[in-house]
């Protein structure tokens, strides 16, 4: 099975950062302090990928399509239940299925709209 991508991105992300920090200190006499989280760099190579399917979009627009990805996947994942109450009952939250064949056109559709706004400001 390998390694899982955010292992492999954070030992490369903290390599980088480790050696930047070890030249800053030769350079300045200087300590540094790393801060490096996994998901973050998970985080990065989406945004890399959404910058590749989205030619021409603005950083801006792409961070705030992620950040309501990560709300709409917070909300999903946490199974509150509240889905379940507001629909009587005809959605239930632990559903994942119907929530990713109802979350992945809505996402899509919401980064085509606000990134393709984009290339036409």
């Amino acid at each position: 099975m390998g390694l899982p991508l955010g292992d492999q991105l954070g030992g490369l992300y903290g390599s980088i950062a480790t050696l930047a920090a070890l030249h800053e200190r030769t350079q300045t006499g200087k300590g540094s302090h790393i801060d490096l989280a996994l998901f973050d760099s998970l985080v990065s190579a989406f945004i890399s990928a959404l910058r590749d399917a989205l030619p021409g979009a603005r950083d801006e627009d792409i961070y705030w399509c992620y950040h309501n990805l990560s709300g709409a996947l917070t909300l999903t994942l946490a199974q509150t239940g509240r889905i379940d109450k507001l629909s009587g009952g005809k959605c239930r939250s632990a559903d994942f299925q119907a929530a990713y064949d109802h979350m992945i056109p809505f996402v899509a559709a919401g980064f085509r709209e606000v990134c393709g706004r984009s290339t036409a400001r």
